[in-house]
């Protein structure tokens, strides 16, 4: 059987209904009227069969599936309609136990639910497919793969030509394959610019065992997959609900091999792929529904059972025998116009009249699907005050009893049962599938990673890095050498560096984005202010490059953001290339800050050019908080010329030694603090070294003094200094 998405809040799967028979995939914040969309399909191009060329590497050992051995359908007298009232019933004995999902668990009971026990705990991905105890699910490339008997897991990921939208996957109806789909951006779809993959794939392997890639097509609805012929068939969707084909592709040679016309706004195929049911809402409010016989050649017209007026059904599901088909009648001539629920219907496709098996007042309830040997049908009802139950009923509407079900859990279908039996436990991390689903998206990223620290809050911050940098790598985000960054900056709060570019504080399961960065270097929190450092990478990102630091001071706001209320922009003399800036002692008091002159422009009468890779002075400064920005700490006026704001600043290097004599000299200034002798100011008179047109290249500093040469490097020179003086000068080879 292949299920629909019920209107759920609480998205039921749909049962295995028979020996072989496997379960259909479904999106599991899909409703029953979401549609991907339609489109002409042409014939692939290349080669149709890609598997990959390194096979992906199980996480633990493959056990293959078990096969369910059930019992013959039994016979039921031709319906009539009852009222509902739960009788008791003997428990079914058949080996089989009902598995279903509550709280990020998988639970294992007996036939109908009771005495459950926990076997595995899993993330809640894309699009899931279950049968014979095992259930697969995918998100984006990626194919987990659990064997609930045996307690093992498998992790496949999936070659694709391009960003994937959407995913889904579907049990073969042997249980041998996997049917996996997915549709990802395509610039060479002229229509859509989206394409469809679509692939066979070996659950115990990995491996892709037969592929058609369908151009210019934006969506599907899986149907079936037989692993005898290798034919997959699916629905094309477009941009409306109505459908307008089954198309059939050998998934051996990559083509399609057959169409099949078909009508209406939603489709539930038979577990044999026999008959493909619709219904068809028309504009006048009538609604029928439609089926088709899928092996008719001729494709002759379909079979019609038309609704009673103002009224349409939901939630179709069939016998496992395809005799029968269950559904919801509901008020309104719309899936939107819902007004109340008019019942639980039966067709008999032998008699030919559908007959009401039960009451279902409520608009919002659903069928799941039916028990594997056919007797019971097993549904939702969602009621008010608390009441919402599964429940199972004979299609004659006796025997209806409620499952010892949460209200919250979701039905995944019957598996072999024994109570005595000790199932290892399966556990998947839930969040590389949940990094995986935002990939490309640099805020959705970001709100994934403050619910992980929010999960982990208690964790080092290097853990955390280590995580979040591992998810994210693994969800193909490109990463540098320095990975994301996590910094605790108080309880529970938290900032960090995340690609591509951004810096964010993230508190209570939220991410706020507060600047630019890719580095994040220290965060400091007091009070209602924050105090952030982080920089950006030199063009040459790689394990050398430098790191150009930035500083923003922050205020936290009354809803609960930060908002910046100072920066450094505009202050001359704050300079930070090539240097750092550190907080000093506790708090956010003091702020140190180093630099480099590299392109700092000076005033006039220059004698040096300065590059990236020659000696540069270096500049340090301190920065006192006040109120709500920082000064820095000087004894100057404030009217004082900038080279001298400079000068306190610099570190009496040789090189700065020498840079500030010429300058102050070519300049008239007094230097007689630099000079430590008038021999001295005879060499640099001697030398040229004030010549207006003369410039110079510093080359090499050493302890004591520095090597530099005129810009055509046609003369060398050696400057000595001592005590912050210039002691002597040369002219050197």
């Amino acid at each position: 059987m292949v299920k629909t998405c019920p209107v759920l809040p609480i998205i039921a799967l749909v049962l295995v209904t028979l020996l072989g028979l496997s379960l259909g995939g479904c999106t599991l914040m899909d409703d029953i009227s979401d549609v991907l969309y339609p489109t002409n399909t042409p014939p692939p191009t290349g080669d149709p069969i890609a598997p990959p060329a390194t096979p992906s590497e199980p996480t633990s050992t493959w056990t293959v599936a078990p096969t369910l051995t059930l019992p013959a359908p039994t016979e039921t007298a031709p319906p009539t309609a009852v009222s509902a009232t739960a009788t008791p019933g003997p428990l079914v004995d058949t080996g089989l136990g009902l598995a279903f999902s509550l709280g990020g668990s998988i639970y294992r009971g007996d036939y109908w639910g009771a005495d459950a026990a926990e076997v595995a705990a899993v993330a809640r991905l894309e699009s899931w497919a279950f049968a014979q105890g095992v259930l697969a699910m995918t998100r984006s490339t990626s194919v987990y793969v659990i064997d609930l008997l045996a307690g093992t897991l498998a992790e496949w990921r999936i070659p694709l030509d391009g960003p994937i939208e959407h995913a889904q996957l579907l049990w073969g109806a042997g249980g041998e394959h996997l049917l996996y789909a997915a549709i990802f951006r395509d610039a060479a779809a002229p229509t859509f610019g989206r394409s469809m993959d679509l692939r066979a794939i070996d659950p115990q392997s990995g491996q892709t065992v037969g592929r058609a890639v369908v151009r210019d097509m934006p969506g599907i609805q899986l149907l079936r997959y037989d692993e005898a012929t290798r034919l997959a068939a699916v629905i094309p969707r477009g941009d409306t609900e109505d459908l307008e084909q089954v198309a059939y592709y050998d998934l051996g040679t990559g083509l399609p091999v057959r169409r099949v016309t078909i009508g209406g706004q939603e489709a539930t195929i038979s577990p044999q792929g026999r008959w493909l049911l619709t219904q068809l809402l028309t504009d006048n409010g009538e609604a029928s529904l439609h089926l088709y016989d899928l092996s008719d050649t001729e494709q002759r017209q379909p079979r019609v059972w038309s609704h009673p007026p103002d009224s349409h059904s939901a939630s179709h599901v069939w016998s496992p025998d395809e005799s029968s088909l269950a559904y919801l009648l509901r008020e309104g001539s719309t899936y939107e116009s819902s007004g109340q629920g008019l019942g639980l219907w039966l067709l008999d496709l032998t008699h030919e009249q559908p007959i009401q098996v039960l009451d279902e007042p409520s608009a919002s309830s659903s069928l799941i699907g039916w028990t594997p040997e056919g007797s019971h049908i097993v549904g939702y009802h969602r009621g008010t005050d608390g009441d919402s139950h599964y429940y199972g009923v004979r299609p004659d509407g006796g025997d209806r009893r409620i499952l010892p079900l949460s209200a919250k859990a979701q039905i995944l279908g019957w598996m072999p049962y024994a109570a005595t039996r000790s199932i290892p436990r399966v556990m998947l991390d839930p969040w590389p599938p949940r990094f995986q689903d935002v990939a490309g998206d640099a805020q959705g990223t970001a709100q994934v990673v403050a619910e992980l620290v929010a999960a982990q809050v208690h964790s080092p911050e290097e853990e955390l890095s280590r995580l979040v940098t591992q998810y994210l790598h693994h969800a193909g985000w490109p990463m540098d050498h320095r990975g994301a960054t996590i910094r605790r900056i108080a309880q529970g709060q938290f900032a960090a560096q995340l690609p591509p570019f951004g810096i964010y504080v993230m508190s209570d399961g939220q991410a706020q984005q507060v600047a630019g960065g890719n580095v994040l270097i220290d965060a400091r929190r007091e009070g209602d202010e924050l105090g952030l450092i982080f920089g950006v990478l030199d063009a040459g990102a790689g394990s050398g490059a430098t790191v150009q630091p930035a500083f923003l001071l922050f205020r936290l706001q009354a809803d609960d953001t930060w908002a910046p209320i100072w920066s450094p922009q505009g202050q001359r003399d704050w300079v930070t290339t090539n240097g750092e800036i550190i907080f000093v002692g506790e708090g956010l008091d003091e702020l140190r800050v180093a630099g480099s002159s590299f392109g700092i422009e000076v005033e006039q009468n220059r004698a040096f050019v300065e590059c990236q890779e020659c000696p540069q002075r270096r500049f340090l400064a301190t920065w006192v908080k006040q109120e709500t920005g920082y000064v820095r700490e000087t004894s100057l006026p404030a009217e004082a010329p900038m080279h001298r704001v400079y000068w306190e600043m610099t570190e009496p290097t040789p090189y700065a030694i020498v840079f500030e004599t010429l300058w102050r000299l070519r300049n008239d200034l007094p230097a007689d603090d630099l000079l430590a002798s008038p021999e001295v100011l005879q060499q640099i008179y001697q030398y040229g070294l004030l010549n207006a047109s003369a410039l110079f290249v510093p080359e090499e500093e050493l302890v004591n003094g520095v090597r530099f040469s005129n810009v055509e490097y046609t003369q060398h020179f050696y400057a000595l200094t001592r005590d912050n003086r210039l002691l002597h000068i040369q002219a050197v080879q």
